[in-house]
């Protein structure tokens, strides 16, 4: 007598760990991203303090929302892609008739769209992440290599914190190289649970205040336009997933 496997509950669904590509994402977020903050932290003051200047701070001040845009969207496409998430991507609001006045009404729904400071808000933990992981990782790899000190007939050496030990005691550092790994895995742990947690409950809230989803068109697998990556059961779409 053969036994059936039980489906899995509809809409339970956990994201893959993908561990190296989880740190190898980290490693750019901790440069590029600490880079993209960095020129935005001097883009605001400098807009509000070009303001008086022919309005030419004005501009600046939209341009940053466009860059603020621009980081949130990569944010939502590299989280979804890397997680595989069941969410639709971030996209502008453009404005609904022409004129200048529906163009500052478009501008202003997409600065109050919670969806996207949310997203803007996981970039920015991202690279604090990013940064931490790059810290635990130059530490690690100085570890490893000052264990094998006694080889090199020094007598002592310099461990990763300004630590000056004898090199007899260098292969100790082995367990400080076990810490730095095992905290690598938990940075990337932690990367999964918090993105995850932001960009999919946000983008289910806005899903469902926006109302119930018309019927896929696309048959089994895929969620109409929205192209999303989540399995499908009896050609629905699942929405809910666990983050952990």
């Amino acid at each position: 007598m053969t036994s059936t496997p039980l489906p899995s509950p509809p809409g339970t669904w956990r994201p893959p760990l993908r561990l190296g590509l989880t740190l190898l994402q980290l490693a750019v977020m901790g440069t590029l991203g600490v880079a993209a903050i960095t020129l935005l932290a001097v883009w605001l003051p400098a807009s509000l303090a070009l303001v008086v200047l022919l309005g030419l701070g004005l501009l600046m001040l939209v341009g940053l929302v466009y860059a603020i845009f621009a980081l949130s969207w990569f944010e939502t496409r590299r989280v979804t892609d890397l997680y595989e998430l069941p969410v639709a991507e971030l996209r502008w609001q453009p404005s609904q008739g022409p004129g200048f006045g529906q163009y500052l009404r478009s501008l202003g729904r997409n600065l109050s769209s919670g969806r996207m400071w949310a997203a803007f808000g996981s970039f920015a933990l991202s690279v604090l992440l990013g940064a931490a992981t790059l810290n635990v990782a130059q530490w690690t790899i100085e570890s490893l290599v000052l264990s094998f000190a006694p080889l090199t007939g020094a007598e002592e050496v310099s461990g990763p914190f300004g630590w000056q030990l004898p090199a007899s005691q260098a292969p100790l550092m082995l367990i400080i190289t076990l810490v730095g790994c095992a905290a690598l895995v938990g940075l990337a742990f932690l990367h999964r649970a918090i993105t995850t947690a932001i960009i999919g409950s946000v983008a289910r809230e806005t899903d469902l205040s926006a109302g119930p989803t018309p019927a896929p068109p696309n048959g089994p697998g895929r969620c109409g336009p929205r192209n999303w990556n989540a399995p499908a059961l009896n050609g629905t779409c699942m929405t809910g997933y666990s983050p952990g």
